[in-house]
């Protein structure tokens, strides 16, 4: 420890000593930061000196691709801690990696994207303005075809430079997911960076989402379908986790954009389902996620009908119906997966050709069924309901239909189990106002203690 600690205090000497001397300064800087590296202690005055005399040397030598390119490579290996962020950042730290990415030098480029790299992650990423991120956009562009850590780093900054803190956080989101795209676009079949992009839509979406913050989420959702079909099951979670959250920004989609995520989510759920013919095992993460895509592609379910024409929807109903039965049968209960089925069913009951495809492919025993499974689940319970009373609203024959399958005895039984839950007793009611058409009904009803759950739903949410 001693001796680097003298050799430092030499090196530092020199370097005041003969500061004209260009090639000079760059061996004492090499020296300095290997020294540096050999000595545990806190190495802030040591930043705050190299920036000091870098700053109070002439043009000529301080503005030297040597002097930039080894300055550069002292900060990305010295700094270590919050406070050295904080010291590069006082001492004109920002200003010299923001003039460095416009260097023609690859190597200097380089060695700021380093710097900038180290300080975000010691920092956050918050410190760097956005004509930096733009300038390192550009920089990073043209050079990452060739280099793969650099896109990954260049990624990483700008993205975490993304912070809903700022007054101009859409302009910082929205740079944050046109980079994305690019190295998106620019590695289709490299596993490990698809991941990385879409970890970073996904906390720019989720971001977004929390300042109400309105994006084109058109750029990088289609690369990300193009190398999720590239890439298969790799990044399947990941990419339908990444679309989900995209969605929830709620941005239209262009026609043949919403047709395309469709087909391409039928195609990933289906052939996770353990049901297909692909032969490939039951993915309830996958599945899930999908599921839960479909039920944010249906959020308008007129609009998304009308769009995607009725062949489409038709195999996305059967699908969700078919892994409802899967997972009453032999998958073991998924209580996510019921729930986003049961939204895609509760939004697509709002039309009649929809309707009447529930109907066909056993909607009404999958809900029932389904409701009975996860009887402690109120959100579940809640749904299931609100589709038996669309359902129930049609026909007699269907309202029948419903209490033969013991669609009533899952009606009073959530009203037993979710009594305090004022959503949950709303849509019951609701459900069993419309089931009670003819007497038999409204007979099983009372024996079944039906008058007595509503009497005391009545005195539980007296105040509704």
């Amino acid at each position: 420890t001693e001796v680097p600690s003298k050799a430092s205090d030499l090196l530092q000497k020199a370097m005041i000593q003969h500061s004209e001397r260009i090639r000079l300064m760059a061996i004492a800087l090499d020296a300095l930061t290997e020294v540096s590296l050999l000595n545990d202690c806190d190495h802030t005055n040591t930043i705050d000196f190299v920036m000091t005399v870098i700053s109070d040397l002439s043009p000529t030598i301080s503005q030297s691709e040597i002097m930039i390119e080894k300055t550069l490579a002292f900060l990305s290996k010295i700094c270590k801690s919050k406070h050295h962020a904080t010291c590069f950042e006082l001492r004109g730290g920002l200003v010299l990696v923001h003039s460095s990415l416009k260097s023609e030098s690859l190597v200097v480029q380089q060695r700021a994207i380093d710097v900038m790299y180290k300080i975000a992650t010691l920092s956050d990423g918050r410190v760097f303005a956005l004509n930096t991120l733009e300038q390192l956009g550009n920089s990073a562009q043209s050079n990452f075809k060739e280099d793969r850590s650099m896109a990954a780093k260049s990624l990483y900054i700008i993205v975490a430079s993304v912070d809903t803190r700022k007054p101009d956080f859409p302009q910082y989101a929205a740079l944050g997911l046109e980079f994305t795209q690019k190295v998106i676009k620019t590695f289709p079949t490299d596993t490990s960076i698809q991941k990385i992009g879409c970890f970073s839509a996904r906390k720019i979406a989720t971001l977004a989402q929390k300042s109400n913050t309105s994006l084109d989420i058109s750029s990088v959702m289609l690369p990300i379908l193009d190398a999720q079909s590239l890439l298969g099951v790799q990044i399947q979670k990941d990419s339908l986790d990444t679309i989900w959250a995209l969605m929830g920004m709620k941005w239209e989609l262009r026609p043949e954009e919403l047709r395309e995520l469709t087909v391409c989510t039928v195609e990933t759920v289906k052939m996770n389902s353990g049901i297909s013919s692909s032969g490939r095992s039951f993915r309830g993460d996958v599945v899930t996620s999908g599921m839960a895509v479909f039920a944010d592609i249906f959020a308008e379910p007129v609009h998304a009908v009308r769009v995607l024409g009725m062949q489409k929807v038709e195999r996305v109903i059967e699908l969700v119906l078919s892994l409802i039965y899967a997972c009453l049968d032999k998958f073991g209960n998924h209580p996510f997966i019921f729930s986003f089925g049961f939204s895609v069913l509760q939004r697509l009951c709002n039309v009649n050709d929809c309707h009447n495809l529930i109907l066909r492919f056993g909607g009404i025993v999958a809900v029932i069924d389904g409701m009975t499974a996860n009887g402690g689940n109120a959100n579940i319970q809640e749904k299931g309901c609100n589709i038996l009373r669309r359902l129930a609203a049609y026909h007699l024959e269907i309202k029948l239909t419903i209490v033969e399958s013991d669609g009533v005895d899952a009606v009073l039984n959530n009203m037993m189990t979710h009594s305090a839950n004022e959503a949950v007793i709303r849509e019951a009611c609701s459900a069993l106002s419309v089931l009670c058409v003819d007497k038999q009904t409204r007979t099983f009803i009372i024996q079944q203690g039906g008058v007595l759950l509503l009497e005391n739903a009545m005195e539980i949410h007296i105040g509704s």
